[in-house]
């Protein structure tokens, strides 16, 4: 998988992620008008909630929209034949506009990677973790290995090499 499809099939699902949010937040929101006309429709808590739901709906899917035409640009800058540096280039301005930060250093107590191969050694990144700079919830954690680096061999113990060409003797 290239790189460009990675990051297109990353744009999808948080596109799919947000249109499953904003649905249970439109079934909520009409489960919450309900119980609130039924109850009490005139009452000044019930105007406020219910205020307080329709700013939400009106947030996902003004959320959701932007995340539709970020699709989109990708999509087009992947159809007029965009290179990885413009496609990175997008995806980064994109990222800082959501307040990710990616997390491309592992501490020894790090929670927010996911621990591939460990034959001890320095450790080695495999992929970022995703942070929410607003919350600090990790949204997709990272992975990383430790791999045992072999020493490098000495001169002295290296096995002698010698070049022979056909029909000389070495």
């Amino acid at each position: 998988m290239t790189r460009s499809q990675e990051l297109l099939s990353q744009v999808v699902s948080a596109v799919r992620d947000l249109t499953e949010r904003l649905d249970r937040v439109e079934r909520v929101s009409e489960k919450m008008e309900l119980i609130l006309l039924v109850r009490e429709p005139s009452s000044v808590p019930a105007a406020e909630a219910y205020e307080g739901l329709r700013r939400q709906v009106v947030a996902m899917r003004t959320e959701r929209t932007a995340h539709l035409n970020q699709l989109v640009e990708f999509d087009a800058a992947l159809r007029d034949g965009a290179d990885q540096g413009t496609l990175q280039s997008m995806v980064d301005s994109w990222v800082a506009a959501a307040g990710l930060s990616r997390v491309n250093a592992f501490d020894d107590d790090s929670e927010r990677f996911t621990v591939l191969d460990d034959q001890g050694g320095e450790p080695e990144i495999i992929a970022p973790a995703y942070v929410d700079s607003a919350s600090g919830q990790t949204i997709r954690p990272g992975r990383v290995r430790f791999m045992s680096r072999p020493l490098p061999e000495s001169e002295d113990e290296a096995p002698s090499r010698v070049a022979s060409t056909e029909g000389e003797e070495t």
